[in-house]
């Protein structure tokens, strides 16, 4: 195997590893809002008092059946393994445990020995809104009146482990958010394979280029530094090497080129505004097959490789040369 292979495309496997892992982690975030609540509890997929995205899960502990009225939406007081969370829902919503609730009484911890969990969402006290704006979702005076109410509730303590976060809102996991988990999910998948599928396809192009170095130079295969004593153009700045009428790039996407099947050759220029000037050398074949060369840097010796190509090989390269700055 060529070093420069080897150089080139280990990186491209590294990409491919790291990319595979993401997709992992992605499919697996995708399919926790699918889970019951107590399948995302018993996996220690459980709700730690932070700003998490994906769904979670909270153990009952007990529950204050008298909820907070806040412009027209209901906000319970939950407790749960970690102290005590403003869960937002309609009694409908949370019917078993508040009859649970019923049934258990008023003794502390009522509902420690029921099993129930909740899979939910967390509404973090601020978050990202359209460009660089802060939606607030909880409002200071929303803070005190979640805890006014704790206050007046029976599930106050004094205890610290048992406060309340009156900072984030609880929100039941609905199929609403599984569906739009599965969206994202896929789309991010989608783009994570395509990307791996690029990679993939990197390698391979990279192993048809030298391949095809080595049946137009077998002496130069295992000796490839010898080119660049023997060549008849270099540019070391550029990294090509043209031999025989065959052109080679050995810049980062290693390039064979055999001129002489060359049916157009052109050059594209792309102006960007982070970055500057990029050049791309194009060369067509009849099989409407084309070869591309990138240029970012030392752009002005473009001028003597295409008078060079010009000459030799008459490619009829035409170009603006004030355009290169």
């Amino acid at each position: 195997m060529h070093k420069g292979y080897g150089r080139r495309t280990g990186p491209i496997w590294v990409v491919v590893a790291i990319m595979a892992v993401v997709m992992v982690i992605i499919a697996r975030a995708g399919f926790k809002s699918f889970q019951s609540a107590e399948d995302l509890y018993k996996a220690n997929e459980v709700y730690y008092v932070n700003d998490k995205g994906s769904s979670v899960a909270i153990k009952v502990m007990d529950i204050d059946p008298e909820p907070l009225v806040l412009n027209g939406h209901h906000y319970y007081l939950v407790k749960h393994e970690r102290g005590v969370a403003v869960f937002e829902a309609k009694s409908d919503e949370l019917k078993t445990v508040l009859e649970a609730k019923k049934a258990a009484g008023n003794a502390e911890n009522a509902l420690e020995a029921s099993n129930l969990y909740l899979s939910v969402r967390v509404t973090p006290e601020k978050s990202k809104g359209k460009g660089s704006n802060v939606k607030v979702n909880v409002t200071p005076e929303m803070k005190d009146a979640f805890y006014k109410k704790y206050k007046e509730s029976p599930l106050y303590s004094e205890n610290a482990k048992t406060k309340i976060d009156e900072s984030r809102i609880l929100k039941l996991t609905t199929s609403k958010d599984q569906w739009g988990d599965s969206a994202l999910t896929l789309v991010m998948l989608a783009i994570v394979l395509g990307l791996i599928g690029f990679q993939i396809y990197q390698t391979r192009r990279l192993k048809a280029q030298y391949a095809r170095f080595d049946a137009y130079f077998p002496d130069y295969a295992n000796n490839m530094k010898q080119l660049l004593d023997d060549a008849e153009y270099v540019d070391p700045k550029l990294k090509i090497i043209v031999m025989e009428g065959i052109l080679v790039s050995y810049d980062i996407n290693f390039t064979v080129v055999d001129l002489s099947e060359v049916s157009k050759a052109y050059l594209v220029f792309e102006n960007r505004r982070k970055g500057g000037m990029r050049v791309h050398l194009r060369f067509e074949y009849a099989n409407k097959k084309y070869d591309s060369i990138l240029f970012r840097r030392q752009l002005l010796r473009l001028k003597d490789l295409v008078e060079y190509l010009n000459e030799e090989y008459n490619l009829g390269l035409k170009v603006d040369f004030r355009l290169l700055g």
